[in-house]
């Protein structure tokens, strides 16, 4: 895939698209992603999603009309109501965000 003359002019848009150009050619749709997560063990997610791996595959599998994808987001928000107790420091307001994004891919 040729890069076109703009990202080429400008190294700082440059670097990050470029470098994410495999990715995306390697997959095409978003259905193609979802699967592949879906293959992986739970361990190996955060070497394929980067940032928070659980919110971004809650969206990814929304997107693509996963039947699963309510009861992984109560599992998620489970999950951080009972560890912002334990540990607030780590989890502030992650079940917050986490119940606003449900009620938003509900809408």
């Amino acid at each position: 895939m040729e890069v076109p003359r703009w990202f080429q002019a400008n190294p700082v848009i440059h670097r990050p698209i470029s470098s994410r150009l495999p990715f995306l050619e390697q997959y095409e749709a978003l259905e193609q992603v979802n699967k592949h997560i879906e293959s992986l063990p739970v361990q190996n997610l955060s070497g394929f999603i980067s940032g928070d791996v659980a919110l971004k595959r809650l969206v990814i599998k929304r997107l693509c009309h996963n039947p699963d994808w309510i009861d992984y987001g109560r599992m998620i928000l489970e999950f951080l109501k009972e560890n912002a107790v334990k540990e607030p420091r780590h989890y502030k307001n992650l079940d917050d965000v986490t119940q606003e994004l449900m009620e938003v891919l509900s809408a």
